[in-house]
């Protein structure tokens, strides 16, 4: 038996490495899940503040124009509103989608930490095995 206890020490201290480096991989999955979810919730909150300040842009174009006793709808006031328009929309996609992507992203890296807190635990299993079985 006294053969046997450097291989079983070797043995528990491989399970319980492999239990660690589970642990650590599921807290950093954790962490990439909640990233992936701060991510998507500031891509929502860009949308709207684009939507707003567009709105807003929009309004005091046609403030200004009123003042000055031009027509909203003449083809100068629709031409300015257009290009702001289109100039936010495209402002808009941009920002919300890179924030989208940087949600896939985390999202991406939560499973791959998953799978390798696994694979770790597996690994470390059979290792411990392996140590378990010589000692005996």
């Amino acid at each position: 038996m006294a053969q046997a206890a450097p291989f079983i020490f070797q043995g528990l201290s491989t399970a319980v490495g492999a239990f660690g480096q589970f642990a650590a991989g599921q807290a950093q999955a954790a962490a990439a899940e909640e990233s992936k979810q701060i991510a998507l919730t500031q891509a929502d909150q860009l949308d709207t503040q684009y939507r707003d300040e567009l709105a807003s842009t929009i309004a005091n174009i046609r403030a200004i124009r009123a003042s000055t006793g031009a027509s909203p709808d003449s083809p100068t006031s629709r031409a300015v509103i257009a290009r702001e328009e289109k100039v936010s929309e495209r402002q808009r996609r941009t920002a919300v989608g890179s924030k989208r992507l940087q949600a896939s992203q985390f999202g991406r890296d939560a499973q791959v930490f998953r799978s390798g807190a696994v694979v770790s635990l597996l690994g470390g299993g059979l290792k411990s095995l392996s140590s378990f079985a010589r000692a005996f």
